[in-house]
């Protein structure tokens, strides 16, 4: 005599094989993610740079996102101010920017070049 299964017991093991496969996804992908968080956090910092400055840009940031939250957008400016060591463009970079814009819009067809 065959034991043949009734149709809630074939469903329940379908179901615990469901959340068992979910589960096993679930902790692979975390560890993964983990995986890909610590790399991504090696590949943030600058090669040579020491764990003490790392730490440092990091309060610095925390800060900075803070203050955006409570809109002291004043302070936010004199920090990042203070931080910022980029140069002004100069007239070729500015050139070669604002042919390549007007480019751009001639070629969506925002801006309608004069036929002569």
């Amino acid at each position: 005599m065959q034991l043949s299964r009734s149709p809630s017991s074939s469903a329940v093991h379908s179901s615990r094989e469901d959340t068992k496969c979910r589960l096993e996804y679930t902790i692979s992908w975390r560890k993964q993610g983990r995986k890909r968080k610590k790399a991504n956090d090696s590949k943030n910092g600058v090669e040579g740079e020491s764990p003490v400055v790392m730490k440092e840009q990091e309060n610095l940031r925390k800060k900075v996102t803070d203050l955006i939250k409570k809109q002291k957008l004043p302070a936010v400016t004199k920090i990042v101010k203070g931080k910022d060591d980029s140069k002004p463009w100069n007239a070729d970079a500015r050139a070669k920017v604002g042919s390549r814009l007007i480019e751009l819009l001639a070629v969506t067809n925002s801006l309608y070049t004069a036929s002569l």
